[in-house]
Formats: C-alpha cells, sequence, structure tokens
C-alpha cells in the first residue's frame, strides 16, 4: 500500500504538465496526451478512465531526453 507521506505520489496530467514545467521541460497537458496516444512519452499508471504519472516515471523521462552534446551534429 502507498505510504499517504510519499513523495512519488501519482499525479494528474495537468498536476504532471507544471511539475515538468517547473523542472524545465514545459509540456502541455495535450502533449502528454498525445505522447501517450503515438508513444515517446513517460510512463503513465492507468485507472480506469484516469491517467496519473508518479514523479519518479517524469524525473527518469526527463533525464532520457537529456543530451550532453556540445552541438547538435554530435553523435548520441
Amino acid at each position: 500500500m502507498l505510504d499517504p507521506n510519499d513523495n512519488d505520489k501519482p499525479m494528474t496530467p495537468r498536476e504532471a504538465s507544471e511539475y515538468l514545467a517547473r523542472a524545465g521541460f514545459p509540456l502541455q497537458e495535450s502533449t502528454l496526451c498525445k505522447l501517450r496516444c503515438v508513444g515517446g512519452g513517460p510512463k503513465y499508471l492507468k485507472y480506469g478512465s484516469r491517467v496519473r504519472y508518479r514523479p519518479s516515471f517524469l524525473d527518469n523521462w526527463t533525464q532520457s531526453r537529456t543530451r550532453e552534446l556540445a552541438h547538435t551534429s554530435e553523435a548520441a
């Protein structure tokens, strides 16, 4: 069972969008929705028709999208 004081509490798509914006990765809630449909977005939880994101899922996704390159022509 989840601890109510857990820092990895699931968030709504709106809260996830705000969380990402505070972390420097501004994405609209609609973009998260699109990424759920086409793929390539952060992992999420599905409770019936409700979608939730854990902060750890968002952190892992943003970390995987971060590139430490001097310029765009360098290989990833």
